[in-house]
């Protein structure tokens, strides 16, 4: 053993006490018997560390220096990465034609520019090794570039992106542990406090210098805060309450385990579940009776595409109709009801849920983009809706396919002009258009409407496609909230440029999204109580020859 692990050695036996007195409390850090103070014993952990990082025991590869492979070379460059405070990535490589590689270029990981100002580390750090391939088996160094533009931090680097590696065999072995609760061995115990007190003296210590420097790191100093979030320093290392001054008001207490104290564990279920509903429970249980008391509207478990579309047509029908709840007025009169409502719905069939709202908010993916016109036709005072092409063709349109009478269409506003162009593009415009006869339910002329068929889900939502062809509808029947056409082809509109008119046409979906939203978030909430009822009772595994334990208990479900 050399001066430096002996040295190393005296300053945790100092720290812990002898690896004999079978004591892990953090009580037992600042003995009586010792002669100097803690902190005195940690200015002298730090004075080993210190010395530690100033012997370099693992070299930076030279220019010459021969290697087996690419994972040896990566292998040496980030033992030396880790040592002096930085991480390491290959960022370029060649191969040739037999898909090997020819050369290979390990910078450090703030290499490269960045497209971005802000929430990247990346500045062009110039640090690398590239090493060229010789032969079969043997790569030799080819540049070195030794300078970094940033500061490096050895303490930090066992935080940093390639150095937190844990074995596969180590991860299996404690999560065996975990189900079977072994507990580990006090020697294991007193290794997991050295590193806890180590690196509370690190991290200590960084949160000093990060005062008075404050052009350290933001990266590094992100990790020093969350490190005394997920490891609260003891008392005795300044981590006190998180309302304290000093060093100690930056951490924070861990909360004990609620398991080992389970006669102190209270819920209020009544204010739990008036949280969970919400504050609009009155409308949600008139949904909820309405179906219990209808068993023909619930929907089976095994139901074809074509009943399922029927079955969700008469459960809309019969929210309206007989249970009288409105949620179309709702999205005026108070939007928040409407959601309540849609998280209800979705509970019962989630293609209610859609068919419900959804449709009212459906546009393509490419609004600003669609190639669908409304010419407008001044002798007629007539709009022309007309669909270009195949790749103009609006699809997965709810209610289309069977149950819809009108449509909202988005097309491009064209406006009859003097000049060489004929027509003046607007913008993109809503409009009114019906699609099928009132009394037949027929299709209109100049409509072609197509069928998406069945899908993997939401089968009870006719998804169908619609194509117009030079498709006449009255002036009237545009959306004029933000744009306007008058009876001589004159535009107007309260916003002043095609941008600003789109957005705030666009901006009038949102509410359909929000829907759906709610309706997944009935959906969550039936799903975790039927996940937590059931981890309940399943029991599996456990202590040797001691009864099975709940799911629920375990200590990780993950």
């Amino acid at each position: 053993m050399d001066d430096l692990q002996i040295a190393r050695a005296t300053a945790l036996k100092d720290i812990f006490g002898s690896s004999d007195s079978g004591s892990s409390s953090y009580e037992n850090l600042g003995c009586e018997n010792n002669a100097i103070s803690l902190a005195d014993e940690i200015t002298s952990l730090n004075v080993v560390q210190e010395q530690d990082l100033n012997i370099s025991s693992h070299p930076l590869p030279a220019i010459g220096m021969l290697f087996d492979s690419v994972d040896e070379l990566l292998t040496a460059y980030q033992d030396h990465a880790k040592e002096k405070g930085f991480a390491v990535a290959i960022r370029s490589s060649v191969r040739d034609t037999s898909s090997q590689f020819k050369y290979v270029s390990i910078s450090c990981d703030r290499g490269r520019n960045t497209y971005f100002e802000k929430h990247s580390k990346r500045i062009n750090c110039p640090a690398k090794v590239r090493a060229v391939r010789q032969g079969d088996n043997c790569w030799s160094v080819s540049k070195v570039v030794v300078e970094h533009n940033h500061e490096l931090i050895p303490n930090l680097s066992r935080f940093m992106r390639g150095h937190r590696k844990m074995s596969m065999h180590m991860k299996r072995q404690l999560d065996a542990n975990d189900i079977a609760g072994i507990r580990p061995l006090q020697g294991i115990l007193r290794r997991a406090k050295l590193l806890m007190v180590s690196l509370h003296v690190t991290v200590l210590r960084f949160m000093k210098e990060e005062a008075a420097d404050l052009d350290l790191d933001a990266a590094a100093r992100r990790i020093g805060r969350l490190t005394l979030h997920l490891a609260p320093a003891p008392a005795e290392l300044g981590g006190g309450g998180g309302g304290g001054g000093g060093d100690g008001g930056l951490a924070l207490g861990m909360e004990s385990c609620a398991r080992g104290n389970k006669g102190s564990v209270r819920v209020e279920r009544s204010a739990m579940s008036e949280y969970m509903r919400g504050k609009h429970t009155e409308i949600q249980e008139r949904v909820f009776d309405y179906f219990n008391s209808r068993s023909d509207l619930q929907t089976p478990l095994e139901i074809s595409k074509d009943e399922h579309r029927e079955l969700c047509m008469r459960q809309l029908l019969g929210l309206v109709r007989e249970a009288g709840i409105r949620p179309f007025r709702y999205v005026f009169e108070d939007p928040a009801k409407y959601f309540a409502v849609a998280e209800a719905v979705g509970s019962i069939d989630m293609s209610l849920g859609i068919k419900m709202g959804v449709q009212y908010s459906h546009p393509s993916s490419n609004v600003q983009g669609l190639q669908t016109t409304a010419t407008f036709d001044l002798m007629r005072d007539e709009f022309i809706i007309n669909t270009p092409n195949e790749g103009a063709i609006k699809w997965w349109i709810g209610n289309a396919a069977v149950h819809g009478k009108f449509a909202t269409v988005f097309a491009k506003l064209l406006l009859p002009t003097h000049d060489e162009k004929g027509f003046a593009d607007m913008g993109v415009h809503a409009f009114i258009v019906p699609i099928r006869d009132m009394k037949t339910h027929q299709t209109l002329p100049g409509i072609e409407i197509r069928d998406c068929g069945y899908k993997v889900g939401l089968n009870g939502v006719d998804n169908g496609a619609l194509k117009f062809s030079s498709v006449r509808v009255p002036r009237e029947n545009l959306l004029n909230r933000f744009g306007d056409v008058s009876r001589d082809g004159k535009y107007t509109s309260s916003l002043p440029t095609i941008g600003k008119r789109f957005a705030a046409t666009l901006g009038e979906l949102v509410g359909g999204r929000v829907g759906l939203a709610y309706s997944s978030v009935g959906v969550l909430k039936i799903s975790v109580t039927i996940a937590v009822r059931y981890s309940l009772l399943r029991q599996q595994f456990g202590p040797p020859k001691q009864p099975e334990i709940s799911i629920l208990d375990y200590q990780s479900a993950t």
